[in-house]
């Protein structure tokens, strides 16, 4: 999910149709959607998660998996409104740490990217990256690797952490993290808070 902070206008991609749509302020009403072509290829259950609008009205999306016959993770970028937009969106490439896979992300207030990468491994073991991206680097046919800040795994508090938010308070650059417990015993809906320093 984006939301344009000025008209309080919300895009939400769906993951399992490949998807985006464009809703009215407060989610009140659809007001259009679309499937890129540029998606096809993406997996139904490997798509888009990781969606972010920028402050200057572009829009980044990475595919959680591998798409069809690629072999790396896929971005596009589109100049304006995806939902809008007739240009062919910009593709590069999305190279997560091996395991992991890009399942959110945010534009920080000083225009870095900010990507969450998830990893899951049996018997339901989960850690996550935090990872930053320069925006000059998404650039056509680009393999875009980014730079880790934090990493939540065990002993330290860690769930199926999939949602990241950014917020400005008393000057400080706070970061939210959110966590799906698939509606099972064994994991947690978690909403953690942290600043980031420096």
């Amino acid at each position: 999910m984006a939301i344009d902070p000025a008209t309080g206008t919300v895009w939400v991609g769906f993951e399992q149709f490949n998807q985006i749509w464009r809703y009215a302020p407060g989610l009140k009403r659809a007001e259009a959607g679309v499937a890129p072509a540029a998606m096809a290829r993406w997996r139904s259950n490997g798509g888009i998660e990781a969606m972010a609008r920028l402050a200057d009205g572009r829009f980044v999306a990475i595919s959680e998996s591998v798409p069809y016959g690629a072999t790396m993770q896929e971005g596009l970028v589109w100049a304006g409104d995806p939902v809008a937009s007739s240009v062919p969106a910009l593709r590069f490439a999305y190279r997560p740490t091996p395991g992991f896979r890009p399942v959110d992300m945010v534009e920080l207030p000083d225009r870095r990217l900010l990507v969450l990468e998830r990893r899951f491994a049996l018997p339901f073991h989960w850690s996550n990256r935090l990872v930053v991206i320069d925006p000059a680097a998404l650039i056509p046919d680009a393999i875009v690797q980014g730079r880790e800040i934090a990493r939540l795994e065990a002993p330290l508090i860690h769930d199926n952490v999939e949602g990241v938010a950014v917020t400005r308070e008393g000057g400080r650059t706070t970061l939210w993290l959110v966590s799906d417990d698939n509606r099972l015993p064994i994991q947690r809906t978690l909403l953690l808070h942290f600043d980031l320093i420096g």
